[in-house]
Formats: C-alpha cells, structure tokens, sequence
C-alpha cells in the first residue's frame, strides 16, 4: 500500500470515521502483516495505548493452494471462513482472529493443523474457542449455498492438540426462515484422542438455499476450550 493516505475530512477529538486503504497482496504464499498509525495535520503521530504511540495493523494470509483436497467439493467452509457472520453468546466476533481466545471467543484458519494426541494432517481447519461463561458459544452463518442432489456434508471435529481441558459440543445446521437454527448433528468432543468424523447426506434439502451454520458450545466453562473443525465442506 501506499505510505500515506489521506482521511479527506476533518476529525474531531471523540468522533468516529471508517477508514480504508487499498492494499495489494503479495504473489508469494505466507502470512503478512500491514502496521498503522494516524498523522495529525502538523506531522505528528500518535496510535494506540496510554501513551498512542501503539500501531494497529492489517494481517493477511496468501494462499495458493487448495485448503482441501477432496476433488468432489463444491463449497469449501475454511476457504470462506471470513464470509460468515461469526458471532459469540454476546455479539459480533472479528475474522480472522490474531489468536485463541477463551475469554470472548476466536475462529482463525490453519493450513496445517495439528488436532489432540498430536495427530497431524496437511489440509485447511478451523480453529474456534466459544466465549467463557455458561452457554458460551460461537456460531458461524455461511452466505445461502443452493443444495444439489448428491450432497453431504462432512468435516471432522476434535480438540486442539496439547488443549487437554477442551469439553465442547459441536453442532451443523442452518438458519430457518424464522430465525431458528435447525441441527443437523451434534457431536461431543472431549481431549481423549478420538475424534467425531462427519458425514451428513443432504438429500432432504435439495434445491432448497440455505444459510448453513457450524457452532461450537462450551460446557460449563471455556477454560481450555480449543476446537478444530477439520476440513469442513459440502461434497457430492
């Protein structure tokens, strides 16, 4: 990106402006990181924390390869992570987030993750950690998929590795029109080594547009709670 870019308005101490740069992303595979600070009109200038001299930043992640290798996908949940609306038991939850976060909730992407007892595996998951609290939760509402005859949806689900607090409940379903989620499976993990490999047929649905959600619930606390959806996708 440029280096400066210009607000084009005045901002008063206390008001509010959306501001946007364009940025253009690397050619090369990896994660990047972009910091910022603002610049008064005399040069000055000043960021975040008590003393604003802290940068906030942009983080990006180039990827040119498939996030997941069945060759008979036809939506990928990893690769579009970011075009759900993620949402703890409170509110709305920023995507990607920087790290887990037990405390409010997190959902980020890895390439190659490494899910409980170790067990490692070289296709796209995601990570979530619902928010603390009892009914602490995180839910991530896809944009409308048109289902086709033949599919499934499938994915594994597993604690983190090296997570041996983790207790959640993992759930698949969609958004009716009222609102309500409908499930379509709910799965039980526990950092035990075993892990709940899913296999959903949507042939009820067929021709039907739907706003497919995955959701992770903690129970009882979120101490701990690191799960993995492990190539999460709809097939056929």
């Amino acid at each position: 990106g440029a280096a400066a870019t210009p607000l084009g308005t005045t901002i008063k101490p206390g008001q509010t402006i959306d501001v946007a740069v364009k940025l253009t992303a690397p050619a090369d595979a990896g994660e990047y990181t972009g910091n910022w600070m603002l610049r008064t009109n005399t040069g000055t200038a000043f960021g975040l924390g008590k003393n604003a001299n802290g940068s906030f930043y942009v983080k990006i992640e180039v990827v040119n390869r498939t996030t997941i290798k069945d060759a008979n996908i036809t939506f990928d949940f990893t690769r579009n992570y970011c075009a759900a609306d993620w949402r703890n038991a409170g509110g709305s939850l920023a995507c990607p987030s920087m790290a887990s976060d037990t405390k409010n909730g997190s959902i980020f992407r890895v390439l190659n993750p490494v899910m409980e007892i170790g067990n490692a595996d070289d296709e796209a998951a995601l990570v979530v950690t619902p928010n603390d609290g009892a009914g602490g939760t995180i839910t991530g509402l896809y944009p409308a998929y048109k289902v086709k005859s033949g599919d499934h949806f499938k994915a594994e689900a597993a604690c983190a590795d090296q997570a041996d607090k983790c207790d959640v409940t993992f759930q698949f379903g969609y958004r009716k029109p009222d609102g309500s989620i409908q499930a379509l499976g709910t799965w039980v993990e526990k950092y035990d080594g075993n892990t709940s490999k899913i296999d959903i047929d949507l042939s009820g649905l067929v021709d039907q547009s739907l706003q497919f959600v995955l959701i992770v619930t903690n129970n009882g606390s979120s101490s701990g709670d690191i799960a993995v959806w492990f190539a999460p996708r709809i097939t056929h």
